[in-house]
């Protein structure tokens, strides 16, 4: 069951390069390099849970990944990847993770750029890249709005943790302090959306309205591949912020709990049909808690946080039992 798992995640991403080093660049233009040049990544996917297990098991790997993602950003007019394949972006999915894929390998000492200024031209060129998928509003208001912007809670989540990632390596570099002092504030962000009312995440329009009609099962819409119950958890770089947002330790992990005990609602009002999300909830019979998807799969470990690490470990181990194996249906998602 775990050499099955290990397997499938190195399939991606994959050598892309000639023999010889050359490959077709983002600008294409035919560029030539010593090592591997890999395309296919799949970032949103990835940057959570994959580039980290790279980090440790193949550094020298990882290192060519990074590479190959700062070529790709610099031969793209500054812009890092979305989603690339081969020579081409996709745009698929969102934020842009490219970010903390490559901010982690310098943190880590595994890529260490041979031009500093110039890589942290590249990570803020991509964060303030203008007309692109809310990011215009979001720098102004602090959130991207749900009347102008579909997905726009993940979006302004997503955008404030690889905010967070460039603090980073702006604070690794010795940046001014007025940069360094920007991506603090936009990694907070994610704050704006927290409706105290309801005590979950919550669209906000452009005039600063929370979004209405409102229902924390709504599939999509604000959302990518989730609901509120999914994304209000997606604060990685200041848990205990999110704790005190919602009321401290123990009303936290009461939050935590309910999510495996709330029965997976569909509301058809977005989408009009059940996905496959959605039904692998009702299938694993684990409340809403959507292991088979991204944006939630790091939620058990938060009990750590709030000093409950007990059920991270009981919920670690049932994701275990329940939904891994060596059958053909043993590796869900």
């Amino acid at each position: 069951t775990f050499y099955t798992a290990l397997y499938r995640a190195q399939i991606c991403p994959t050598l892309y390069s000639d023999v010889d080093g050359r490959y077709l660049g983002a600008d294409r233009e035919i560029h030539q390099r010593a090592g591997g040049t890999y395309s296919t990544f799949s970032l949103w996917d990835t940057y959570r849970a994959a580039h980290p297990l790279y980090s440790i098991l193949q550094p020298n790997l990882q290192r060519d990944f990074v590479q190959s993602l700062i070529d790709f950003g610099e031969q793209n007019e500054g812009h890092l990847p979305v989603w690339n394949m081969f020579a081409s972006e996709t745009d698929m999915m969102i934020g842009y993770h490219s970010v903390p894929v490559i901010v982690e390998a310098v943190l880590r000492g595994i890529y260490v750029p041979k031009d500093k200024a110039k890589l942290l031209s590249l990570l803020r060129t991509t964060a303030e890249r203008k007309g692109y998928r809310g990011l215009d509003d979001y720098r102004k208001k602090g959130y991207v709005a749900s009347d102008r912007e579909d997905e726009s809670v993940s979006k302004t989540l997503e955008y404030a943790y690889d905010d967070w990632c460039i603090l980073q390596a702006l604070q690794k570099a010795g940046a001014s302090a007025d940069q360094q002092q920007l991506y603090a504030e936009r990694a907070m962000n994610y704050r704006k959306l927290y409706d105290p009312s309801i005590g979950w995440m919550r669209g906000r329009r452009q005039d600063g309205s929370f979004q209405a009609p409102f229902s924390v099962y709504k599939w999509g819409d604000a959302f990518t591949e989730g609901n509120s119950l999914h994304y209000s958890w997606s604060v990685f770089h200041d848990v205990q912020g999110l704790i005190d947002l919602m009321g401290g330790d123990k009303a936290f992990t009461r939050k935590l709990d309910s999510i495996f005990t709330l029965p997976p609602v569909f509301d058809d009002s977005y989408y009009g049909y059940v996905i496959h999300e959605i039904r692998e909830m009702q299938i694993m019979d684990m409340g809403n808690y959507a292991h088979g998807n991204q944006p939630i799969q790091h939620m058990i470990y938060l009990y750590d946080y709030a000093g409950e690490p007990s059920k991270t470990q009981y919920w670690v181990r049932e994701v275990m039992r329940r939904l891994y194996s060596d059958r053909p249906d043993g590796y869900c998602g």
